[in-house]
């Protein structure tokens, strides 16, 4: 569910020490989407750029930390007594799971790593990675372009902006292969919230929190496959 308006500018005076009204020309208080870390505003700039404002969830960091602490606390019981769990190592699952997690509550993180994605996508006129605005981002907000499209499943919404489903889906796979195959960084959670598709079958992608690095031996194993 998304959190209040209220709670919303309180983390933006916190952040900037300033409010919303001096820091755009307009913020619209009603979140547009509200996710497990975090809800998103759309706003503009003073100089009248659409943008999209993320902003942390209250007291979600402490939330986070309680939670992982029982998970360990229950992995260790796992290992401890349930012998036939120690194969699959349930406290290096717990870390892996916790690490990434944390690092996700960072936003200027996700900023670093949408600018890596979005050089790595400059010259494909398929792929749009929307820009960060770093005067405003901090570890809980984030500010990018904010994109016009519909979520990559929505069969319907993807034919009423003109784009062919068929052709969208290849250019996602280009994508995919791009980042597993050349790159050696990619997205790690393709959802498809995480996935606008827009007219011209292109395709957005969002949320950045969770990336993934494959070595060039790696990479070379998957070409193998291949």
């Amino acid at each position: 569910q998304p959190f209040s308006y209220q709670e919303a500018i309180h983390i933006i005076i916190e952040e900037f020490k300033t409010t919303p009204e001096k820091l755009f020309k307009f913020f619209e208080k009603k979140p547009v989407a509200a996710a497990s870390l975090a809800q998103v505003h759309q706003a503009r700039l003073k100089n009248g750029t659409e943008v999209a404002v993320k902003i942390q969830r209250p007291n979600i960091k402490t939330i986070i930390e309680q939670d992982i602490h029982i998970l360990f606390s229950l992995g260790h019981l796992a290992e401890r007594f349930i012998p036939e769990l120690r194969p699959y190592q349930p406290l290096r699952v717990i870390k892996e799971f916790a690490d990434w997690t944390l690092r996700e509550l960072d936003f200027k993180v996700e900023g670093n790593n949408a600018e890596r994605f979005r050089f790595a996508f400059k010259d494909s006129p398929h792929i749009n990675i929307p820009p960060i605005y770093w005067d405003l981002t901090t570890p809980r907000i984030l500010a990018m372009d904010f994109i016009h499209g519909v979520k990559a499943d929505n069969v319907a919404g993807i034919r009423r902006l003109d784009s062919d489903p068929k052709q969208l889906a290849l250019n996602g796979v280009g994508a995919v292969f791009q980042q597993f195959l050349i790159d050696g960084f990619f997205h790690a959670d393709p959802h498809p919230g995480n996935f606008f598709a827009m007219k011209g079958n292109r395709l957005c992608l969002h949320d950045f929190g969770m990336v993934g690095y494959l070595t060039a031996k790696q990479r070379q194993e998957l070409v193998s496959c291949f």
